[in-house]
């Protein structure tokens, strides 16, 4: 039976068929929803508080420029007085690119930030404290995207447990509602609505913003309800995850007036100093006594490894050993001590002495005063300190110490055989000595006795 040859599709079919393919890929799963999200907390005061600091841009910034521009933003040391420092891994810079995505009228956004103190336009929390602030202003007629890049931190991620803001978004356009909208690299749940807040000393009006969650962009949305409300009043959020980016995208496009804003804080931590001494002999992290058994007169060579193990910088880190003198030790500068040590960093130090006989002890004490990474120090915290020992024993050359044992029992006469003797070549006792001596003796009288006999 002879086949008919396939008719061929016409090009543009094959295309469609081709694109219906690749949509029916990207589309999100039939799982995929917005799903409401209610708050954690009933109120502010119900939520976990915590002390905190914002970024700040090296120089001021102030209304942004329509085009795309990228901002270095760093967290500000917090002041020695309050008690709280910087978490290392929070130390660095954070990239801002920002672009204005909807043009119309003279729409623009501001950088608000602040050394010191709370700016944020959304009460605080009694059980939140803001060292230092930082927060974007987006005006009406307009949408901004601001992409944040926290690879730059020593830690390169947001950590868990930092709080992001949003706040006045109350106009309820049909067609173009405000609205802020946040997404990251993260797995979901990478952030909590944690509550309501009214700003303090302003009337709230209307009802709360609608804060949703996209499962298929891991978006979330904080969107202006209906009818208008909102006003007067913050939406609170906790990050449960780390993030390497931040994308967020601020809608203020309805013909009203008034702004949109955004607030972000890092989690800071109380100060608390710590340091750490270990000590080797000749190479060797001596645990206890007795030690290695160095010849008497040999060169011995100590090495104090001296670690800041807090989260505070240290200054003028001093080692001393209770049997080197002081000017024996060479921490890298020709002396005893560290000028500065900041967090994690450690360094050796190094002293030399002759061994001497018998059994030696000596210990190594470091101490370190707290100061913040100018080297300012922090009022009411105290100097650090920490120790170890190290021990050897000296011996004269060639010779080996036998430690003492208890006596060895005497082996009972009868208990000897002639296999002991033998392994031993010297193990008689004196009752065999006796009676060896007296047959000896017998004989000898014996042969006396009959040699007279045969002269006579």
């Amino acid at each position: 039976m002879q086949r008919k040859p396939l008719k061929m599709l016409p090009k543009a079919v094959v295309v469609t068929v081709a694109a219906l393919a690749t949509l029916a890929l990207a589309a999100p799963s039939a799982s995929a929803a917005v799903i409401p999200l209610p708050p954690t907390y009933p109120s502010a005061a119900d939520a976990p508080g915590g002390t905190f600091a914002g970024f700040n841009a090296p120089v001021s910034i102030g209304v942004l420029p329509p085009g795309s521009t990228v901002t270095p933003l760093e967290l500000p040391e917090p002041a020695p007085s309050t008690g709280f420092v910087l978490d290392p891994a929070t130390r660095g810079t954070v990239t801002m690119t920002s672009e204005r995505i909807i043009t119309e009228s003279n729409s623009n956004s501001s950088v608000a930030d602040s050394p010191v103190g709370t700016s944020f336009p959304s009460s605080t929390p009694e059980n939140v404290t803001v060292l230092s602030d930082f927060w974007l202003r987006n005006s009406t007629n307009g949408a901004w995207k601001y992409e944040f890049d926290f690879s730059g931190l020593a830690g390169g991620v947001l950590p868990a447990g930092s709080l992001l803001n949003t706040s006045d978004i109350d106009v309820c356009s049909a067609t173009r509602p405000e609205g802020i909208q946040m997404t990251a690299d993260s797995a979901l749940p990478w952030l909590q609505f944690d509550f309501h807040r009214q700003i303090t000393g302003l009337p709230a009006t209307g009802t709360p913003a609608v804060v949703t969650l996209d499962d298929a962009s891991a978006t979330y949305s904080v969107t202006a309800a209906t009818p208008c409300g909102d006003v007067n009043m913050g939406d609170w959020f906790t990050t449960t995850r780390p993030i390497t980016t931040l994308t967020v995208v601020m809608n203020n496009v309805a013909q009203a007036s008034g702004f949109v804003y955004f607030g972000m804080r890092v989690p800071v931590l109380e100060a608390a100093p710590a340091v750490e001494v270990v000590k080797t002999t000749n190479g060797e992290n001596i645990l206890q006594a007795p030690g290695p058994e160095i010849s008497i007169g040999e060169d011995v060579r100590w090495e104090y490894e001296v670690r800041n193990t807090g989260n505070v910088a240290l200054a003028d880190v001093t080692v001393v050993d209770d049997k080197v003198d002081s000017g024996n030790i060479d921490c890298g500068a020709g002396t005893n001590v560290v000028t500065f040590l900041e967090v994690g960093e450690s360094v050796i130090c190094v002293a030399t002495g002759l061994a001497e006989e018998g059994s030696y002890t000596n210990t190594a004490t470091v101490t370190g005063l707290p100061v913040t990474s100018t080297g300012e120090a922090f009022p009411g915290l105290e100097t650090v300190t920490a120790q170890d020992t190290s021990w050897y024993t000296g011996v004269v050359a060639g010779e080996e110490v036998i430690p003492p044992t208890s006596s060895p029992t005497s082996v009972p006469a009868a208990t000897l055989t002639s296999d002991k003797l033998a392994s031993t070549g010297a193990e008689v006792t004196i009752p065999l000595v006796s009676a060896a001596t007296a047959f000896l003796l017998g004989a000898f009288l014996l042969w006396r006795r009959r040699a007279h006999r045969i002269n006579n």
